[in-house]
């Protein structure tokens, strides 16, 4: 894919890029991410893709992680009980309820710390790419970065994380022209080429 790129930029007014693709091969790819090391070289490509054709703005989004567990964790308990968690991880830290704590201790004690840390995992990696991301369209490498919200629970993890998001964008006073936060997933590319004059 990244030849592919190389190759056809000279051709092209501008670059949209799905991050899940180049970095995971996917968007179903990237919610079994395993934190394989390539998102610091995929970054790194980005760059150098900017240096060598500055003329050529480069339009990039990606998908936050949904709250459904990947599909590599299957047992049905596990995958239950990592949506409860993640709801009452972010219920947790809105309403500070003690009974909310006392079983959100519960459920960790009854997550397998393997499936528990994968899940988590993910979104950690997920929001230091997001971030790196955001701060790149701050820099000009990146046109404009926009990640969508593949999810419309009221609260879970994938919530924390877009919030996390847009403090970091308000605090690095990043301009909505260069970095966006939406819901949606599949319609994402699309409308990056209404930025595409």
């Amino acid at each position: 894919l990244r030849s592919w790129i190389e190759k056809n930029i000279f051709s092209a007014d501008a670059v949209i890029l799905s991050v899940d693709q180049l970095l995971h091969g996917g968007l179903l790819a990237a919610r079994e991410a395993d934190g394989s090391g390539s998102e610091e070289a995929t970054l790194a490509f980005v760059r150098e893709l900017h240096r060598q054709h500055p003329d050529k703005p480069i339009y990039a989004f990606n998908i936050l992680p949904r709250i459904h567990p990947p599909a590599s964790i299957d047992d049905y308990e596990d995958r239950k009980n990592l949506i409860k968690y993640s709801r009452l991880t972010e219920e947790l830290a809105v309403f500070d309820n003690p009974a909310d704590l006392e079983e959100l201790r519960q459920l960790e004690g009854t997550i397998p710390l393997p499936v528990l840390e994968q899940y988590n995992k993910l979104y950690e990696e997920n929001s230091r790419l997001n971030e790196k991301l955001c701060l790149m369209a701050s820099q000009g490498i990146l046109e404009k970065i926009i990640i969508g919200q593949d999810d419309s629970e009221d609260f879970g993890i994938p919530n924390m994380e877009k919030l996390q998001l847009q403090r970091l964008i308000k605090v690095q006073d990043i301009s909505d022209s260069r970095a966006v936060i939406t819901r949606g997933a599949d319609e994402v590319a699309l409308s990056l080429l209404t930025d595409i004059h």
